[in-house]
């Protein structure tokens, strides 16, 4: 079972560095079909190779040897290609776009990129833990180096909705990772679970008492804070259709956290940016402005709710007008 376990392990690492590199490197030689067919043959030699073998166990070091240089060639290519600007890229014309336009790829994509050195950072990480991992003495330091790098890189593959295809990449990589790490099993069970010299306090009750305050006094200082969502009900992005009034050039309407309120009427330049009041039995809506053209006039309104449609009518200054408010998005 072990045997069949390294070999896997070998065959999807081989093979996920084979096509990361094929498909970016190779592709202008060799057809692209080619490249994913030999990265297939390479899985099907991993799973079938036990069946075809002698067990002989002298043939798993040289197995975890292809799941070491597979992941330590891999994230040394990544850490090469950050250095020279081949990753976090992001066309200077897309970077002039509203940020609400962005992808949660094209977000990622532009934060990281925004800090070179940061980028290096992290560059330097992947391949220092990578010539680690190629020594004996060293294998296990190159594991700890390189497990928070690509718990980091799932994240964010995970979280950030990238492509399903670079998140397997990186749940391959990160599964050799793990498998280095388990051949220190007994060493690591020592190191971090054997019983260490604790608080001195011989006291029953004190020991349990500290660990529980580690939750109950950040819970109870929580508890006095005054958050700033005051009515999630109404939060959101809305686009404004009009209805009626003298006032029709109202394009958008921001309900944000701590009662902030921003009127869109046709441009950046154009934006009341205030803060309002609600009550929320009666639909009541008061705003003033602290900063935009006429600052001075005060919207009075009541929001009537429809799902997720809200109508709005009231007055802004000497204006009326009347609105059906569409939600768009919902950000936290």
């Amino acid at each position: 079972m072990r045997k069949h376990i390294v070999c896997l392990l070998a065959a999807l690492t081989a093979g996920a560095c084979f096509l990361r590199i094929g498909n970016r490197f190779l592709s202008p030689w060799i057809p692209v079909k080619i490249i994913l067919a030999i990265a297939l043959l390479l899985l099907l030699a991993g799973i079938l190779s036990p069946f075809f073998t002698r067990k002989k166990q002298h043939d798993i070091p040289w197995l975890q040897g292809i799941i070491r240089y597979a992941i330590a060639f891999d994230l040394t290519m990544f850490g090469l290609q950050k250095i020279l600007h081949l990753q976090f890229l992001t066309p200077l014309a897309k970077l002039d776009e509203p940020f609400s336009r962005f992808s949660a790829e094209d977000l990622t994509w532009a934060y990281f990129g925004h800090s070179y050195p940061f980028v290096v950072t992290i560059a330097l990480a992947q391949i220092s833990g990578s010539v680690l991992l190629l020594f004996s003495r060293t294998r296990l330091l190159g594991v700890f180096i390189l497990l928070p790098v690509m718990a980091n890189i799932i994240f964010i593959d995970l979280f950030y909705h990238l492509a399903p295809g670079v998140l397997a990449h990186a749940c391959i990589m990160m599964a050799g990772l793990i498998y280095l790490l388990l051949l220190d099993y007994q060493q690591l069970r020592i190191l971090f679970f054997a019983p260490q010299p604790g608080i001195p306090a011989n006291n029953r009750v004190i020991k349990p008492l500290l660990r529980l305050s580690l939750f109950v006094i950040p819970c109870a200082l929580l508890l006095s804070y005054n958050f700033p969502d005051k009515h999630p009900e109404i939060k959101g992005r809305y686009e404004a259709r009009y209805i009626s009034g003298s006032l029709d050039s109202l394009r958008i309407v921001y309900l944000d956290i701590a009662n902030e309120i921003v009127l869109d009427l046709g441009g950046i330049d154009k934006r009341y940016y205030g803060r309002y009041a609600y009550d929320k039995t009666t639909g009541a809506l008061q705003a003033t402005w602290h900063f935009g053209r006429n600052a001075t006039d005060t919207l009075h309104a009541r929001l009537v709710k429809h799902n997720d449609r809200i109508e709005l009518k009231g007055t802004l200054g000497l204006d009326e007008l009347t609105y059906e408010l569409q939600k768009t998005t919902d950000r936290h």
